[in-house]
């Protein structure tokens, strides 16, 4: 990278001679701050760090290729009109509102094997994102980072261990968001700490769990739950009372017993759905005792 065509900015190469330029690594604070002529931008890979400010008020910059970036400063990219966003698996830290801002951005992904450990506070602040998946590798979700997304409908979270900040003033993310999450995990505790919507994951390699029991204050915001591969008992009354519960999906094929009133005050509509083999055995385990009712459904 030797600079910006058609650029007001100066060019990174200081020296017009080829020969003698060295190869950057860093586009430096406040570079392109401002640039209204800029419409797409493909950072090459020679390129690890975006400094603060770098994009910053780009108003028309619409397209951007993070290459193989690794950090990403506070404000990089705010107020800005990017649409799509892919993160590399190379990045590992995002600054506070570097993403902030930007009502055009409706898709946030981040690449597989992610090493994502730190979203700075308000990263993606004002996005009108419907759903976004927090990589297993992030360890801190900064305050308000999804604030003002009113949009955002889930947030899963692939991980145990994600600590999500949390601000009376500034909420992580708006509080209709689904937080979806597995049983024990940091997220799951957060969401339970501020009664967010939940959508459970119970009984994978991650928490480990064979048998669900109830857990106290879960009825008030539990929408949906999928039981995983490992979990083989849903125990009495364990999801009784959980009255906005309308969705569970069970995948395990070793599930042998539903106890007493575990589906109890469940919404009425609830659908089960269950592998296709397992039908009709499956259909037997959700009687009478364990709160099923006729307008309840149980579906491959």
């Amino acid at each position: 990278l030797i600079g910006f065509q058609g650029s007001s900015v100066a060019s990174y190469c200081q020296n017009a001679n080829r020969e003698s330029y060295e190869i950057l690594t860093t586009i430096p604070d406040d570079f392109f701050k401002d640039e209204v002529t800029m419409e797409s931008f493909d950072i090459p890979a020679n390129i690890t760090s975006v400094g603060n400010n770098a994009f910053d008020s780009c108003v028309n910059l619409k397209d951007i290729t993070l290459g193989r970036v690794q950090t990403i400063g506070s404000y990089a990219f705010n107020n800005t009109k990017i649409a799509e966003l892919e993160i590399p698996n190379t990045v590992q830290s995002i600054g506070e509102r570097a993403f902030s801002s930007i009502a055009a951005l409706e898709t946030i992904e981040f690449e597989d094997q992610s090493v994502l450990s730190n979203i700075g506070a308000f990263a993606f602040a004002k996005a009108n994102v419907t759903e976004v998946s927090i990589p297993e590798s992030v360890v801190l979700v900064g305050k308000g980072a999804f604030n003002g997304c009113f949009a955002l409908n889930e947030a899963t979270f692939e991980g145990m261990n994600t600590n999500l900040t949390y601000d009376e003033i500034s909420a992580v993310f708006p509080n209709s968001t689904v937080v979806k999450c597995y049983y024990k995990s940091k997220a799951y505790d957060f969401a339970m700490a501020h009664e967010y919507p939940i959508s459970l994951m119970v009984g994978y390699e991650k928490d480990k769990t064979e048998e669900y029991s109830y857990v106290q204050d879960s009825p008030a915001h539990l929408v949906e739950v999928t039981v995983g591969p490992l979990l083989k008992k849903i125990n009495a009354g364990a999801f009784k009372g959980c009255k906005k519960l309308k969705t569970i999906t069970i995948k395990s094929v070793s599930l042998k017993k539903v106890g007493k009133n575990a589906i109890k005050g469940i919404s009425k509509k609830a659908k089960i759905k269950v592998p296709k083999k397992y039908l009709k055995k499956y259909k037997k385990l959700f009687t009478k005792k364990t709160g099923f009712v006729k307008t309840m459904k149980v579906r491959k």
